[in-house]
């Protein structure tokens, strides 16, 4: 990583340019404590230590706080009221904004249960809203279901399960915008699920299943790589049967979704997870839901009802269901809990999901990169300003 001196740089002041000074910079690749970057064309022009010679009125003071590459949320249903199964454009500028206010420049919008037309409509209206104005930070969908398994339902619609339908498939993996999609080996007797996410360029993830480790083994030797929301709505781990926790630390090249709320992992798991599993295969995630950033309340998620208290988010008999956390509650309590270094956390925030996704010009702080970044509070980790290359979308 190149990192200029202070006095190797003179100022070329252009319309299109932006410096983000008086900053700690972190990333997977760099980390200058006290520093600022240079933001030409909407990409990171300079990564330099020291203050700038001169500052214009349209740069910006970060005061001393953290700039971080900014987060990849890459399991969220919902946030700010709205819910990704609504299939609205308006909803969905108000996801992407909510967001913003919490750091995330790029997510995939997570549908739930549902039946093909309304699942296809989904995809058909992210389809649509890829690369428009306004929307920029969405960076594909994750399907989670319906192809799923009765015995790990969780907080799914069970009306809507059902066995493997290729032609489903197919004609959403057609619209090429589907980045992942969760299931459950149960529905997939013949194994043809992982093909078609090689033939589709999409990523196959195993949960809410009941699966033993063999299982895992015919699905890992079909190139399966990814496991939902770890620990949760998949067979657990026994002396005698280890079943998919067992797999997920078993196997070092398999990526775990972790959701740090500290609900749906405690504190012990989470320093277990940390203890045991290579931190680079590690991807925070936060299973949002439609009542993230909202008040205490009944909310629905998939035609189900959800209460939330405290900030929990639970169906009537208690199941968990989905959360209302944000990322940079997840990056802070996840530091906080495990105690490993912060630039670990923060890579399973950034630099992991960029990696095991392909998603280019994303997770790090590099010159020649999209000034996808995020300006963080040192002490409570608040969001206080994002960029979406090069533009600031959210100021606090």
């Amino acid at each position: 990583m190149s990192v200029h001196s202070e006095f190797q740089i003179e100022d070329e002041r252009g319309d299109d340019k932006l410096i983000l000074y008086n900053a700690h910079i972190l990333a997977h690749s760099v980390e200058v404590e006290r520093g600022y970057i240079e933001i030409k064309g909407g990409k990171i022009s300079r990564i330099v230590k020291g203050f700038p010679n001169i500052v214009a009125g349209t740069d910006l003071d970060c005061e001393g706080a953290y700039i971080f590459p900014g987060f990849i949320d890459t399991h969220i249903h919902g946030g700010n009221g709205v819910d990704t199964m609504d299939a609205d454009e308006k909803a969905f500028k108000l996801l992407c904004d909510y967001e913003y206010s919490h750091g995330v420049t790029t997510f995939f919008p997570t549908t739930v249960t549902a039946s093909f037309k309304k699942t296809l409509n989904v995809v058909n209206m992210l389809k649509v809203l890829n690369g428009k104005d306004g929307f920029e930070n969405i960076g594909g969908i994750h399907l989670e279901g319906p192809f799923l398994d009765i015995k790990r339902i969780g907080a799914q619609n069970p009306s809507f399960l059902r066995s493997l339908d290729e032609d489903e498939l197919r004609k959403w993996f057609s619209l090429g915008i589907v980045r992942v999609i969760t299931y459950a080996p149960v529905s997939d007797p013949r194994g043809s699920l992982p093909h078609l996410c090689r033939e589709y360029g999409v990523k196959p993830s195993i949960g809410h299943s009941e699966a033993t480790f063999e299982e895992f083994e015919r699905c890992y030797a079909l190139g399966v790589r990814h496991l939902t929301h770890f620990c949760n709505a998949m067979s657990g781990l026994h002396h005698r049967h280890v079943g998919l926790v067992g797999a997920g630390f078993l196997h070092n090249d398999v990526y775990l979704e972790v959701i740090a709320d500290r609900c749906h992992l405690n504190d012990q798991m989470l320093r277990l997870i940390a203890k045991i599993k290579e931190p680079s295969r590690v991807i925070l995630i936060t299973d949002a839901i439609r009542a993230s950033g909202m008040k205490d309340g009944e909310y629905e998620l998939g035609g189900l009802k959800v209460s939330v208290l405290k900030g929990e988010a639970r169906l009537k008999d208690g199941t968990l269901a989905g959360s209302t956390l944000t990322m940079e509650e997840g990056v802070k309590n996840y530091q906080i809990v495990t105690k490993l270094p912060l630039r670990t956390c923060l890579d399973a925030a950034t630099y992991n999901p960029a990696e095991f996704y392909g998603i280019k010009n994303a997770g790090d702080i590099r010159e020649g990169m999209e000034a996808d970044l995020v300006v963080c509070d040192t002490q409570t980790f608040n969001v206080l300003k994002t960029i979406k290359e090069g533009k600031v979308v959210f100021d606090g």
